[in-house]
């Protein structure tokens, strides 16, 4: 660990852990080894007093706002904030490939995790592995794949990736970071610490992707869906007809066929593309990327099978927690769909998501907390083939009953464009009771 060399930085200091998720846990733990004098705080507890004088730093867990009292009353007592993510990458050696966006986060940092495992390789970040659980676990040969959030880039000033991705762009979270733009500009800090002895990998048939991108002073590659084989300009993965290449220098090395891939849907051919461009800048063969590749399935809800009972297909994509992720995997999905929306408001426009479902979708059931915005949304664009339930379980009850009266095979999918919080603790608490639902009503 890099302190270590030299000294204990922590060591009888007093540090604030705000939160105790599983990154206020891991900070508190690590924090305590290293000597540091450790408060906590939660949400919710009274007459617990904070001197604010004496604090040496806080570490404040990303579902905390930064506009919420006591970390404003930080902020005036000057006492300096960091997230997990940085506390880490001060304190984990190791060369960091790290990978945000709007979608697809996980299942890149997962394939790109498979496709280099065996070399020293560890995972962490907001996959649910907090940076911080790493320390003394690693060397400076060490590659730490790291999927990084929004929220866990807000408060950043030091945090340098030897190779950093944006995959994409969407709105999201914006009750959080109240405007598209701000949200950009959290996405933005993933690259605001690299040189040109680093690497940025690049969405390069998303405009915003690249305008974002001109603050980034890195080497840039990119990954597309097009064919780039006479683009002067592009170095990196792309799509040729069915063959996918990595180009550089004007080389175009064959990796695979696109049929080999076994996820799908157009945004997971883009997730492909940037793991490629990744592991190939890592220096890993063709061969070696394509074996891995063709062999990644499906993460659990994202677009997963979860059975089929007579004319019907169960599939939980309970991670479609905004409009571009559900539009997408509503797209990917072939066949006749009753599509289950709802859940607690991020603060998007939901006549985006209803102006834009396509004619698969046979019917919508609407659900939850956000249910009354998006049926005013349904009317205000014309879409009119939804019905309205209470929660989940009836929703689940209500698109059953509607595909079993469906003249032909349908898919029942959970791709909710919402968060969980209204009944759930989280995504995957909300996909695996579906799950449940349906394999009881089906049985």
């Amino acid at each position: 660990m890099r302190f270590f060399a030299k000294n204990n930085p922590y060591k009888g200091k007093r540090i604030l852990i705000y939160g105790l998720g599983r990154s206020g846990l891991s900070a508190k733990a690590f924090l305590s080894s290293c000597g540091a004098k450790v408060q906590t705080f939660v949400d919710g507890e009274k007459n617990k007093k904070i001197n604010f004088e004496k604090l040496s730093m806080a570490v404040v867990s990303p579902g905390v706002s930064l506009d919420c009292q006591l970390v404003c009353q930080l902020k005036r007592a000057g006492v300096p904030i960091l997230a997990e993510l940085e506390l880490g990458y001060l304190n984990v050696n190791g060369n960091y490939i790290a990978i945000t966006g709007t979608n697809g986060k996980t299942t890149t940092v997962s394939l790109v995790y498979k496709i280099l495992e065996g070399q020293n390789t560890f995972l962490a970040g907001n996959i649910g592995i907090p940076l911080t659980s790493l320390a003394g676990k690693t060397d400076s040969r060490s590659i730490i794949v790291c999927e990084v959030s929004s929220y866990q880039l807000e408060t950043c000033k030091q945090f340098r990736p030897k190779i950093s991705a944006i995959l994409n762009l969407a709105p999201d979270h914006l009750t959080r970071h109240k405007t598209y733009q701000n949200y950009c500009n959290s996405k933005a800090k993933i690259f605001q610490n690299q040189t040109e002895k680093d690497y940025c990998v690049l969405n390069y048939d998303e405009e915003e992707v690249l305008a974002l991108s001109e603050r980034c002073a890195a080497k840039k590659y990119y990954f597309s869906k097009f064919n780039q084989l006479s683009n002067p300009n592009f170095k990196g993965a792309y799509l040729c007809g069915e063959e996918i290449y990595f180009k550089e220098n004007f080389y175009n090395v064959y990796i695979m066929n696109k049929a080999q891939i076994k996820l799908v849907g157009e945004k997971n051919l883009e997730n492909v593309l940037a793991a490629i461009t990744i592991a190939s800048l890592c220096g890993l063969s063709g061969e070696k990327i394509s074996s891995k590749v063709s062999n990644f399935f499906p993460l659990p809800n994202r677009l997963e099978f979860v059975l089929k009972k007579g004319n019907i297909t169960c599939i939980n994509d309970s991670k479609a927690t905004n409009i571009a992720s559900a539009l997408s995997d509503i797209s990917a999905t072939s066949g006749n769909i009753v599509v289950l929306l709802g859940g607690s408001d991020k603060g998007e426009d939901f006549k985006r998501l209803f102006s834009n479902l396509n004619e698969s979708v046979k019917h919508a059931i609407i659900y939850g907390a956000s249910s009354e915005k998006m049926v005013s949304s349904a009317g205000e664009v014309g879409f009119k083939n939804f019905s309205v339930a209470k929660n989940l379980k009836e929703a689940v009850s209500q698109g059953i009953k509607f595909s079993r009266e469906f003249d032909g095979e349908i898919n029942l999918l959970l791709s909710p464009a919402c968060a969980s919080f209204d009944e759930f603790k989280n995504f995957e608490h909300r996909g695996q009771y579906f799950k449940k639902l349906v394999v009881e009503e089906l049985k």
